[in-house]
């Protein structure tokens, strides 16, 4: 999952010289020719929702925004680490990555310390966004070519022991750029998962603003150093000012260095009184599967199936012909070709990334017109023009749903019954649904029946069922005709 063949990626390769500095310059390169409107309209679109990075723009304008804050947070945890622990073969693992900062700054360090590259030996990066992750290997790669490179596009709630389990031969560097922004119970999840992951010698770099959740308890990044039962003597502690949240101040940093061995079992990390015990698991039996499975996401005017494309014949294979050898270059002539395509790229970086009717329909998306909503997000949810991304498919819904648009509230509702851009939520499908099916959507009569007859999430019900694939029958919804006749059941 290493970005590649894009302009971003071949000038990245081209840098004799990569530093955090240098990423920042390039990614300020291409977005300094837009239009001041286009910009502000995208450091507008990070404040608002700065974890939605899918395109090319978005996450140069998050690069150049945020990186400079984020790296002096980073150098100043770094700071506290050894020569002696930097000149062992270590593990990088990095929470919620992002574009890869945290071995961006690594890299930095090692370098400005005279220390060997070679060090570095796995590096995992964990983010639930493919785009950002995809970019954040492209750098780690950079800047550790011969480091093994793990990529995990997951939640942090999501993780499992496995995922971050470390190297027991190697000293293993945590990182958390953002670990006060999570909610308590994911920080919670996250401490015991990687408490039963721990083997070898692990050092914890946390790094975050204090926010307002801190007012009303522990902070979040003291919480997770309590739940990972650190002792008090392992834990570096530098605050740029003083232990509370400061109104106005929102990015005032918090930073922690701990360790923490693994080389024994773990015991179960104290439990705040804000932490919340799952429910006991469910003891009624598992259910069938749904008679016919849920209708897919729909937009009110779907693209036609495009037509089959010819058949293509196998040709005979031409005769080899003799080797020749292929023309060589100079090594004068590889800089020059290096050097006109760094050139051509630059020249095109204010060219539009999307098509004309995408950036239409995406500017009256975000001036609030529900349909250009919904058939943003059906494009993400599909793939279709655009890259298949379930979060943004959820926001863009989310937004036309807000303003009752119906087949919003459908798409909606499947996504939470599935558990695609959102946790799985069968009740609050059902929710959705039920206000769909109110504005006449048949397949959301139907999906209500699937799960009141399969007991998806829900108690098992026929009759209710029965109730719903009927008022979907009545209209015309042949899924819903086969699941009454499935039953002995006429329209």
């Amino acid at each position: 999952m290493i970005e590649s063949d894009t302009n971003y990626s071949f000038l990245i390769g081209s840098m004799p010289h990569l530093t955090c500095a240098s990423v920042r310059a390039l990614s300020d390169r291409f977005i300094t020719d837009l239009a001041e409107a286009d910009r502000d309209h995208l450091f507008a679109e990070l404040k608002r929702d700065g974890n939605q990075l899918t395109t090319e723009p978005r996450l140069c304008a998050y690069t150049y925004a945020f990186g400079a804050v984020r790296e002096a947070r980073l150098r100043r945890a770094f700071s506290h680490l050894s020569n002696i622990f930097a000149q062992r073969d270590v593990e990088l693992i990095d929470y919620g990555c992002g574009v890869g900062l945290g071995a961006l700054v690594y890299h930095d360090l090692l370098l400005e310390r005279g220390l060997p590259l070679t060090s570095v030996r796995r590096i995992t990066l964990i983010d639930p966004t493919p785009r950002c992750l995809e970019r954040a290997a492209l750098h780690a790669r950079a800047c550790f070519p011969g480091a093994e490179l793990r990529t995990i596009c997951k939640y942090t709630d999501e993780l499992q022991a496995a995922d971050t389990t470390s190297d027991a031969k190697l000293h293993t560097l945590h990182i958390f750029s953002q670990i006060a922004d999570m909610e308590v119970p994911s920080i919670a999840h996250l401490a015991d998962t990687i408490c039963a992951g721990l083997r070898g010698p692990n050092y914890f770099a946390c790094v975050a603003p204090f926010c307002e959740r801190a007012l009303h308890g522990t902070p979040p990044a003291d919480l997770f150093v309590e739940l990972m039962d650190v002792p008090e003597s392992t834990v570096t502690e530098e605050n740029l000012s003083a232990r509370r949240f400061v109104p106005g101040q929102r990015w005032t940093a918090a930073l922690r260095l701990f360790t923490k061995d693994g080389n024994h079992t773990p015991t179960p990390p104290p439990r705040s009184s804000t932490d919340t015990t799952p429910p006991p698991p469910s003891t009624d039996p598992t259910p069938p599967p749904p008679s016919d499975p849920p209708a897919p996401p729909a937009d009110l005017t779907p693209d036609p199936p495009a037509e089959p494309s010819a058949p293509t014949t196998t040709a005979d294979p031409a005769p080899p012909s003799s080797p020749v050898d292929p023309p060589t270059e100079s090594p004068a002539e590889e800089v020059a070709e290096t050097d006109r395509r760094i050139d051509e790229i630059l020249t095109s970086l204010n060219e539009p990334e999307e098509p004309e009717h995408i950036r239409q329909l995406r500017n009256a998306a975000e001036s609030g017109d529900a349909k250009a909503q919904n058939k943003l997000g059906y494009l993400y949810d599909t793939g279709r023009e655009l890259p298949q991304n379930d979060a943004e498919a959820v926001r863009w819904y989310r937004r036309a749903a807000a303003q009752n648009h119906a087949m919003a509230l459908y798409n909606l509702a499947n996504h939470y019954l599935s558990g695609r851009g959102v946790p799985q939520d069968t009740e609050e499908a059902i929710k959705w649904y039920r206000l769909a099916a109110d504005r006449d959507v048949l397949p959301a009569m139907n999906n209500l029946g699937v799960i009141y007859a399969s007991g998806r999430g829900v108690r098992r019900n026929e009759a209710e069922a029965i109730k719903w694939y009927r008022r979907a029958a009545e209209r015309g919804d042949e899924t819903a005709i086969r699941n009454l006749k499935k039953r002995g059941i006429k329209v």
